[in-house]
């Protein structure tokens, strides 16, 4: 195993790391959202708040995918 190889690893566990630390901060602030808000929302704000915590959820799911990503790419 070369320099440049030890140095392309940490690299991408560095960012899958981050990755992986930034899904779950986003997955905990929607759950949070989602306890703590639901029964004060008013009728009408339901369906934007549905929107947003959707959003929450999927760049959480791209985030998680893109961690698979990098770990297969590390296995290789």
């Amino acid at each position: 195993m070369t320099n440049k190889n030890v140095c392309e690893n940490s690299i991408e566990f560095s960012i899958l790391g981050a990755s992986i630390v930034f899904g779950s901060i986003l997955l905990i602030s929607t759950s949070n959202i989602e306890l703590n808000n639901f029964e004060i929302l008013q009728k009408r704000y339901t369906q934007n708040f549905f929107i947003r915590n959707y959003g929450l959820m999927s760049s959480a799911v791209v985030i998680s995918l893109s961690t698979v990503y990098f770990f297969y790419q590390s296995i290789e």
